[in-house]
């Protein structure tokens, strides 16, 4: 099997080492891997994995900011990150390689990721990652904190969703045998035949269900497998991935 891996890297301290880390340790037993990242910013003094490509593109494309522009594009920053991941997709695409496994820079990945995404013999495969900031003391109530307003969950806020007429339904995941769902993204194998007919675009909701919706339209929905993977959005995070994590002690 041969692959594209990496994802889109910002420069988030301890949190990318973490992330690179994880990414050095994954079991690539059998597979011919091609190591690319973008860089959206200036490349750190980053571990990269052996023989990584990288681009920086802080400096073209559409320029990163939350702040709205228009009444048409009021989460500018969905078209900044449209923009890096097909820059990913041509990456893919240029390559003699059968699918891009795509992480992005705030999420730990277990060694085994890139063998079950492999094996679970899928056009469109995600791991999943809890979205949500914040729990409350019954543990059953999300807090999001977004673009200066709050929105709320009463179950885990995960990155796997159905699209009704739509609109966005959280799924709560199958957790022993996964499921598929409409949508997804953040952590996800994407086979060439799906990329070739696929590309990432802005939308209200996120780049990635810009993508969803264009590959629902093509006849393909997202299979998620039963991986939960440590997502370090918050420096709350950071702190009990590194109190639990044998990596990142």
């Amino acid at each position: 099997m041969r692959l594209v891996i990496g994802g889109l890297i910002h420069n988030r301290g301890e949190i990318t080492e973490c992330y690179l880390r994880h990414l050095l340790a994954l079991d690539l037993t059998g597979i011919e891997a091609q190591w690319f990242f973008v860089c959206d910013g200036h490349r750190d003094s980053w571990q990269l994995p052996r023989g990584s490509e990288y681009v920086s593109v802080i400096d073209y494309g559409p320029r990163w900011t939350r702040e709205p522009r228009d009444n048409d594009d009021p989460r500018p920053e969905y078209r900044r990150l449209a923009f890096l991941r097909n820059i990913m997709r041509e990456k893919l695409l240029a390559a003699e390689a059968d699918a891009l496994v795509s992480i992005d820079s705030d999420i730990c990945a277990p060694v085994d990721l890139v063998q079950r995404l492999v094996g679970a013999q899928s056009p469109w495969v995600a791991a999943l990652v809890d979205n949500s900031a914040v729990r409350d003391k019954h543990n059953d109530q999300e807090l999001i904190r977004m673009a200066g307003g709050e929105r709320h969950y009463r179950r885990p806020c995960f990155n796997i969703l159905n699209i009704p007429e739509g609109m966005t339904e959280r799924v709560n995941p199958d957790w022993s045998e996964g499921g598929y769902s409409d949508a997804t993204g953040a952590i996800c194998l994407y086979s060439r035949p799906l990329l070739e007919r696929v590309a990432w675009s802005w939308y209200s909701c996120g780049e990635d269900i810009g993508f969803s919706l264009a590959a629902n339209a093509e006849g393909y929905r997202a299979r998620y497998l039963p991986i939960l993977c440590d997502h370090l959005m918050t420096q709350e995070r950071l702190a009990l991935h590194k109190e639990c994590c044998e990596l990142c002690r």
